[in-house]
């Protein structure tokens, strides 16, 4: 009989801001612990949450083998290792100064806006630890806000957000960005030509392709990737990976197998060409799929591969020269757009800002935008970077270029 004993700890503190004003703080402390026994055939799991519930927990993981899940595979074994990637600890009371002092900031010099919003700090730390000698233990800290804003004579919900994350708030980098932001807010510019470089924020784009890289989807037939492992589909310039890079990702170093690569990434997407579909233990032996290290499981749950943890590498200037050479769409809202099963992409934008010579100046009129993810993320892709906008922010921008159409009359 072996065991694993799986800890999620995860502590955060926000500031919330109603109407320009600070108006609350609140903290929020859960630990989660599963713990899982194995036969050599079964898996049973049971979990308790604080710190008190291990001896029964265990008790129950082995009752809970009578009716457990099929898991033959060996434990991850003979591996110590412990990562804290915290760059400053923000106290209470300075999320509340810095929250206040932001927020009084804004609103005096931007008076004709009213905002909304949060400000975060979190602590998360994850712990994977069995009888076969393995002790992993990821601990992580970021800061985090954002902002809704409205103008005061407008008659909508809100009108357009601003955000940060990072290891620290870089305020003055947050300054740069929210004032270019909104002082283009008021300049508005006309429809845009009909194909131009478009940029988002990375994690807006990969839906669709976590969706058709998923392992089920690819050896049933029914996604877009299927029978295109090991072809290239995409550009040379683009590459999909998971692997954590300190400092810059916020994901455990681990999955929640125990798995760690041994070079540091396990290779999706390589040169554009398909390697593997995302998996955990089991459904690489199940299909033959190389193994990636993306089991994820809730504390007392089973595993299943998930897409977490996956991301694009850089592309060195590529995109910062586009940006900075080019007239380019800087996409701050879009919802409600949606694949086909050919793999189109379309959807409205909300709220999008012109960049000239790397430069927000001006506010665009509702847009259309639409692709297909071949061409996105092959002839069309540019390049992924770090964000020339907000410097320190952890949130990277995808750039591609994209068809363009307006949703209404040119203002």
């Amino acid at each position: 009989m072996q065991f694993e004993k799986y800890t999620i700890d995860e502590r955060q503190t926000s500031v919330s801001i109603e109407n320009s004003e600070t108006a609350s703080l609140r903290r929020k402390n859960i630990k989660k612990t599963g713990i899982r026994a194995f036969d050599g055939k079964k898996m049973g799991i049971s979990g308790f949450l604080g710190n008190d519930g291990e001896a029964i927990a265990k008790k129950k993981a082995v009752e809970n083998l009578k009716r457990g899940v099929d898991y033959r595979f060996e434990l991850e074994q003979d591996i110590s290792r412990n990562e804290i990637d915290i760059k400053r600890k923000i106290s209470d009371d300075e999320l509340l100064k810095i929250a206040d002092n932001t927020t009084n900031w804004i609103s005096c010099e931007f008076d004709d806006f009213r905002f909304s919003g949060r400000f975060f700090t979190t602590m998360n730390k994850t712990m994977l630890e069995n009888t076969s000698d393995l002790s992993l233990s990821h601990e992580i800290g970021y800061f985090s806000m954002y902002y809704t804003f409205k103008k005061k004579s407008s008659t909508s919900i809100f009108d357009g957000f601003l955000s940060y994350s990072g290891r620290d708030f870089e305020i003055e980098a947050f300054k740069r960005y929210s004032s270019d932001l909104l002082k283009a807010y008021d300049n508005k510019a006309k429809s845009p030509s009909s194909r131009m470089p478009v940029i988002f924020a990375e994690e807006a784009v990969l839906g669709k392709l976590f969706n058709e890289l998923n392992p089920h989807l690819i050896e049933s037939g029914s996604s877009l990737l299927s029978g295109k492992i090991d072809k290239k589909i995409f550009s040379e310039k683009f590459n999909l990976i998971n692997g954590r890079i300190a400092g810059v990702d916020l994901e455990p170093f681990f999955d929640s197998e125990g798995v760690v690569p041994d070079n540091g990434i396990f290779e999706i997407i390589k040169d554009g060409v398909i390697i593997s579909p995302y998996t955990d233990k089991k459904i690489s032996e199940k299909y033959g799929f190389k193994k990636t290290a993306n089991a994820s499981s809730a504390y007392d749950g089973m595993h299943s591969p998930s897409p977490q943890g996956l991301r694009m590498e850089t592309t060195g200037n590529d995109l910062i020269d586009v940006i900075n050479d080019e007239k380019c769409i800087l996409v701050v809202m879009a919802s409600g757009g949606d694949y086909t099963s050919s793999g189109d992409y379309n959807t409205p934008v909300q709220l999008s800002f012109l960049v000239e010579s790397g430069k927000i100046t001006a506010r665009l009129p509702e847009l259309y935008l639409s692709s297909n993810i071949f061409s996105m993320y092959g002839e069309d892709f540019i390049g992924v970077a770090s964000d020339p906008f907000r410097k320190g922010n952890l949130e990277r921008v995808f750039g591609a270029y994209m068809k363009i159409s307006s949703q209404e009359t040119d203002v």
